[in-house]
């Protein structure tokens, strides 16, 4: 679709543009309770955004916005720290790891 998906970590803000016209986004979208953003992913209708601590630092944090209709569709929360990277396997899992090492696997919707 010609579009251009930045998150702002400083902002914990996801940024969508038209790629003809990168002036001003087409949406923004907020991602609540977020300290920090590391990494992002598209799986089948989907956009992943991994890192989001949570306040107290101690759980990472999952955003997952549906990249049709542009809104935040669920949060998931990782009880076993900063999400460090995301990848998808086969379109039906997501796997993150985080900065201490650990695994999580995600079963997609």
């Amino acid at each position: 679709r010609e579009e251009l998906w930045v998150v702002c970590s400083q902002r914990a803000n996801l940024y969508i543009w038209k790629m003809d016209n990168l002036r001003n986004p087409i949406r923004t979208i907020r991602l609540p309770d977020c300290t920090e953003t590391v990494s992002m992913i598209h799986v089948k209708k989907q956009v992943w955004v991994g890192g989001g601590v949570t306040t107290d630092k101690t759980k990472g944090r999952i955003y997952i916005v549906n990249s049709e209709k542009y809104v935040l569709e669920k949060e998931l929360e990782a009880p076993c720290g900063a999400i460090g990277a995301l990848c998808s396997a086969e379109d039906r899992y997501v796997l993150s790891g985080t900065q201490d090492s650990k695994a999580v696997i995600w079963k997609v919707d």
